[in-house]
């Protein structure tokens, strides 16, 4: 009730059918129609796409807080992806001997279900945005040079507020 979790082996073409998916979590699906060419994504996982470490999932997967549920052989353990990231990029490694199960989606009210989310004062509907775009040499078939994502709400008064960026 106050997620959505997603199987490592579950493949891009997968998550970019998905309603659901498109509805609460827009950005992972247009993560999942640029990743790579259509014969890839039949096979390609959302697992692999975020244990390669520079997979396109990547900064969608941040906006919205996803947490990685991985087996080291003994327990489950769940871990936030940005520290996942930051633990790779430090030590090099990330988890070294575990394999990834799930993709944890947290609902974020405000980013997941902006057509219901109204604010406390005024019961005026922010205006909620988000973007996703991937840079490359050529769109599917090399990896991206950059990939950004981004959330955020802008209130009547042109005040932000909820902006994450990947």
């Amino acid at each position: 009730s106050d997620s959505i979790v997603i199987g490592a082996c579950t493949t891009l073409s997968a998550v970019r059918r998905n309603p659901i998916l498109a509805e609460t979590f827009p950005l992972l699906q247009d993560a999942a129609c640029v990743i790579a060419a259509p014969s890839i994504r039949n096979l390609a996982t959302i697992g692999g796409n975020i244990v390669s470490a520079i997979g396109d999932s990547l900064p969608a997967l941040l906006v919205y807080g996803a947490e990685l549920i991985w087996h080291d052989g003994c327990r489950l353990i769940t871990e936030p992806l940005a520290e996942w990231l930051n633990q790779r990029s430090t030590t090099g490694s990330g988890r070294m001997g575990s394999l990834l199960l799930q993709v944890k989606l947290p609902y974020i009210r405000e980013i997941a279900f902006p057509s219901v989310m109204e604010t406390e004062s005024s019961g005026v509907l922010p205006n909620y945005f988000y973007a996703y775009e991937k840079v490359g040499r050529r769109e599917s078939f090399t990896p991206s040079l950059v990939t950004t994502a981004l959330t955020g709400a802008m209130d009547g008064s042109c005040r932000l507020s909820d902006v994450r960026i990947a």
